[in-house]
């Protein structure tokens, strides 16, 4: 049944192998969907890290003195040598905070909270000012590899609820930072293999663990003086549902159900409204998921449950789904 069932989806169109960042588990080395997804207390570094401009005179021609350095916050260090480009909300202001030897960009919301918890003593040059749209394009020096260059751009997500309002942006890692590089025509760029070990992409840190890689990024970033802040904080933190393993995000090719194709997501949310859940909390975990859910991954990397009657060609490696093909399989499912 579940075979003839993806079949007819295939046929109307609503299955589509697409690359994209979805959660990995580098234990069970294999993609999960969000429906797979447990959220439990986890313990991971915390570290604001500066980034150094790259072409100081359009910096100076957009009004920003050439020593002031662009501060992102993240909880990954791992993710840093997949970052592409830092993120500003287009509409907030930006502004420069003078530490005496150094000065620092961040939004002006959180100017106070991010010396705070940075521990750094300084004050806001309120006459430098900027709004995040007039910062778009500007170029940064990688905080990792000096060989390479991060770009600022521009995204909505970024909000001011924690951080800097400098958004770390590494589309092969993120969903919300894969949309933005998408829209900006940016590399997925995603150093990672699928038991967690960086590939020969991740240069240095090539064949590390990323949660081994984690302490020596943040060692790196303290020795070239891009480190400002380190500190380690307990948050909620997707697990896998079947090892109980920390997830990580990571860019694969998948198949997906489109939840947009034909309404799909609405159709299925109208028949939420219409069952008798028992117990009465799953109609409101159920339509909470499903209002935020992005289109499922379908596929897996592992034998467990019933495989995808899909074939791939070995010289192009592209994929076959044919119905007709898919009820065969299914005519031959004991």
């Amino acid at each position: 049944g579940i075979v003839r069932a993806f079949g007819r989806m295939v046929e109307e169109g609503y299955i589509y192998q697409g690359l994209r960042p979805i959660h990995w588990c580098t234990s069970c080395t294999t993609a999960l969907a969000d429906a797979e997804v447990e959220y439990a207390d986890h313990i991971s570094p915390s570290i604001y890290v500066a980034f150094l401009q790259k072409d100081h005179e359009n910096w100076e021609k957009a009004g920003v003195p050439r020593d002031v350095e662009v501060v992102i916050w993240t909880t990954t260090p791992w993710t840093l040598p997949a970052n592409m480009a830092v993120a500003l909300n287009p509409g907030e202001t930006y502004t420069v905070v003078d530490a005496g030897d150094r000065k620092f960009l961040v939004a002006s919301r959180r100017a106070e909270a991010f010396m705070e918890e940075a521990e750094i003593q300084g004050k806001v040059l309120s006459d430098l000012e900027f709004r995040g749209r007039e910062l778009e394009n500007l170029l940064l020096i990688h905080p990792v590899d000096e060989s390479r260059t991060s770009r600022m751009i521009l995204a909505d997500h970024v909000t001011m609820e924690d951080g800097t309002g400098c958004v770390h942006t590494a589309p092969g890692h993120g969903s919300e930072d894969f949309m933005v590089g998408r829209a900006y025509g940016i590399d997925t760029f995603c150093p990672v293999g699928p038991t967690g070990t960086f590939t020969e992409e991740g240069g240095k840190y090539s064949g590390l663990h990323v949660y081994k890689a984690n302490p020596v990024i943040v060692e790196d970033l303290r020795a070239s003086g891009r480190l400002l802040a380190e500190r380690k904080i307990k948050h909620s933190y997707p697990h896998c549902w079947r090892c109980k393993s920390p997830l990580i995000f990571r860019a694969t090719e998948q198949f997906f159900l489109n939840l947009e194709h034909r309404n799909l997501k609405n159709r299925v949310l109208e028949m939420v409204d219409k069952v008798n859940w028992h117990p009465g909390w799953g109609y409101e975990r159920m339509k909470n998921m499903m209002s935020v859910r992005p289109d499922w991954c379908l596929s897996r990397q592992r034998s467990w449950g019933v495989a995808l009657p899909v074939f791939v060609c070995p010289d192009c490696g592209k994929a076959v789904m044919d119905p007709e093909l898919i009820d065969s399989v299914a005519d031959r499912v004991l």
